[in-house]
């Protein structure tokens, strides 16, 4: 049955900086209201923080991200045999990322990132797909006026699904992605940049024990 949903919103964008060090913050609140279907009504949020801190030669990157809404109706192909009421589901989503990097803005430079999110549904039909994702990566990068920027990086990501039935119908419970590669950044004038990457990826899976 076609709806119309009406959202009604109020922002805050700030951004402080201070020297070589930045502080931001974004905020969005409303509430989205639907016309035929107000068992979709939900409150929606979407709050960014984050902050740029110079440490001796180092650089500190953080960010923390909190969101909640109504999850997209679109996603309920992927419920099977979805019940009427797994259509009025909030999903919150939580992050955490750091970043740092170290030594000369030319030259070679080692930088290493750590993050975390989680997703949760409320409704009982969607809490399968409820995820841990924990993120973590280490790198060389090479930076010169003439040649551009070369960066070797490593990274893996391993994701929880701990509400998955352990028989393996809707999914792994648990498997890690893991990627090794080469990348190269260079601009061309003031208005080109190219950009080019090759690497490898593969993935797993592993029990709580692994890690």
């Amino acid at each position: 049955q076609e709806d119309v949903r009406s959202t009604n919103v109020a922002a805050l964008d700030l951004a402080l900086p201070a020297g070589r060090a930045a502080f931001t913050f974004l905020g969005v609140v409303g509430y989205d209201a639907y016309a035929r279907n107000d068992q979709l009504d939900r409150e929606r949020i979407d709050l960014s923080a984050g902050t740029k801190l110079p440490l001796a030669l180092c650089m500190f990157d953080g960010d923390l991200h909190y969101a909640r809404a109504q999850s997209d109706l679109a996603d309920l192909s992927l419920v099977p045999n979805a019940p009427a009421e797994a259509a009025a589901n909030a999903r919150t989503v939580r992050r955490a990322d750091a970043r740092l990097a170290c030594g000369p803005s030319i030259g070679i430079r080692p930088f290493a990132s750590l993050g975390h999110a989680e997703m949760t549904n409320s409704a009982a039909a969607r809490r399968f797909q409820d995820v841990s994702e924990t993120r973590y990566a280490a790198g060389l990068s090479y930076a010169n006026p003439v040649v551009g920027v070369v960066s070797l990086v490593a990274r893996r990501a391993s994701f929880d699904y701990d509400r998955r039935p352990p028989d393996g119908s809707l999914g792994s419970q648990r498997f890690r992605v893991s990627y090794a590669g080469v990348g190269f950044d260079r601009r061309l004038g003031a208005r080109l940049q190219m950009t080019a990457s090759l690497g490898y990826a593969w993935m797993g899976e592993h029990d709580a024990r692994s890690g």
